[in-house]
């Protein structure tokens, strides 16, 4: 068997607690039935210290009688979704953690399932992590196709705006000749950047127009720009916005 893939019979409940506290970045978790609370607050944990957190349940009566309020983990990016079973019949049992660590397994992520006999697997690929990732973002796009629930918040996934460089004119010769502007100032830093980037290559901070929430500011190792992660998805948080190098540096502020 790999080293980076371990296998789990025992004491199921307090290994998945410890891989949700040792995380940093982002945990994606994807169960049909979550009524463990210890598992909900340790999230809501994580959530509350910058930590993204994005859930995937079933809307059935299990979850509906469980007692957990699901929308306390909307906190900074944070977000719960609830698929209906007019949408999809949700049976997936996974987490993503930083995007390189994959638990996944029988277990359902409920009290009754810590006295069954269950398994998990735990593995530490990134490779792999992209695969559950893209499946995460599937069972979620059903989930904004269906009318049974409507989620007001901006999704985390969605696509970066840019903004559009207002047309100036020159004359010379007595001809008129439009055109748009090639630099702007960083509002935050006030140095020079491309009028359509989304981030600053100097300071990291994005700035159009998007609310500035937790802030996580990646170092490109390559060609040593920086942007800030507002967006956390499996594409813009691998590569570089600037050059497409996937040789990112963390940093928490």
């Amino acid at each position: 068997m790999s080293n980076n893939t371990e296998v789990i019979f025992d004491n199921i409940e307090q290994r998945i607690l410890k891989e949700i506290e040792d995380a940093h970045y982002a945990i994606f978790v994807s169960v049909a039935w979550f009524t463990n609370k210890k598992l909900f607050n340790a999230l809501l944990e994580k959530a509350k210290n910058n930590c993204y957190v994005s859930i995937i349940i079933q809307l059935d009566e299990i979850n509906s009688q469980s007692g957990i309020d699901y929308s306390q983990i909307e906190i900074g990016r944070s977000e719960c979704f609830k698929i209906s079973k007019e949408a999809e019949l949700l049976h997936d049992k996974f987490c993503v953690i930083d995007f390189q660590k994959v638990i996944t397994g029988s277990y359902n992520w409920t009290y009754k399932a810590s006295h069954n006999s269950e398994n998990i697997l735990i593995l530490n690929d990134p490779s792999v992590a992209s695969q559950y990732i893209s499946r995460f973002e599937k069972q979620k796009a059903k989930f904004q196709d269906s009318s049974i629930q409507q989620k007001s918040a901006t999704t985390v996934c969605a696509n970066i705006a840019h903004v559009s460089p207002k047309t100036t004119t020159t004359i010379q010769n007595g001809e008129v000749t439009p055109h748009s502007p090639k630099t702007k100032l960083c509002p935050h830093c006030k140095k020079e950047i491309g009028y359509n980037d989304t981030y600053c290559q100097h300071c990291g901070i994005r700035h159009d127009g998007l609310p500035n929430k937790s802030r996580f500011v990646v170092t490109c190792k390559k060609c040593l720009r920086k942007q800030e992660e507002i967006l956390i998805d499996a594409t813009c948080t691998k590569y570089c916005t600037f050059c497409g190098s996937n040789s990112l540096e963390w940093e928490c502020k």
